[in-house]
């Protein structure tokens, strides 16, 4: 996408079997035989990439083919649920799965794993205004980013300028109203014990406690 490729060149099965190959062979499991269960499906193919998107990619599905019989457990639609979230519980999926005594209560533990990450993950309906934060954080991300390349730095006077440096500082200064008003609002929800999980997420993004010290 950065050099330029458009979707029709980017999202055929040569380019995306070749990253897919090469993303399972940097990873700590990719010569297991059940990688090459993964692939790569194409849900529509888009007119153009929006640079300063994060889901410019949405249109791509990764899969996994699930044999038999664990196909009777992880369904297609679970199997897309998997995909599409963080494993955040599977510590817990996997005590909880060696107390499992039959077959009905692994398909109760696999659905309620399934369940709590993808509350965790902020995936539900009601966590869908703080997904919008930090969706709107990525893509100032991506459009500081694209500024700052778009042009070399000069120098003028003995000075570094860059041509974009107005527009930049815009971004940077939406980006820190985004970023200390999503530290506020995950804040309120941990004080009042919706998600007690967003702790860690709260630690992680105030580590050196750079939005409670400004």
């Amino acid at each position: 996408m950065a050099s330029g490729q458009t979707p029709g060149e980017l999202l055929t099965p040569l380019v995306l079997n070749s990253i897919l190959s090469k993303a399972l062979q940097y990873s700590l499991h990719g010569d297991t035989p059940l990688a090459s269960n993964f692939t790569f499906a194409l849900r529509f193919l888009p007119e153009t990439f929006h640079p300063h998107a994060p889901d410019s990619l949405n249109c791509l599905e990764l899969r996994y083919k699930v044999d038999w019989p664990l196909n009777i457990i992880i369904t297609d639609s679970l199997c897309d649920q998997h995909v599409s979230i963080l494993q955040v519980s599977w510590t817990e999926f996997t005590a909880k799965l060696a107390t499992a005594s039959d077959l009905d209560a692994i398909h109760r533990t696999h659905a309620d794993y399934l369940n709590r990450a993808i509350f965790r993950g902020l995936l539900t309906e009601k966590a869908a205004p703080v997904m919008n934060i930090i969706h709107s954080i990525f893509s100032l991300i991506l459009k500081f980013r694209a500024q700052l390349i778009a042009h070399p730095w000069e120098r003028q006077q003995g000075e570094a300028v860059h041509p974009s440096f107005i527009a930049m500082q815009q971004s940077y200064n939406t980006f820190k109203y985004y970023s200390h008003f999503l530290f506020k609002v995950v804040t309120k929800l941990v004080n009042r014990g919706y998600q007690p999980h967003l702790e860690d997420f709260l630690l992680r993004i105030n580590f050196n406690n750079y939005y409670k010290d400004s």
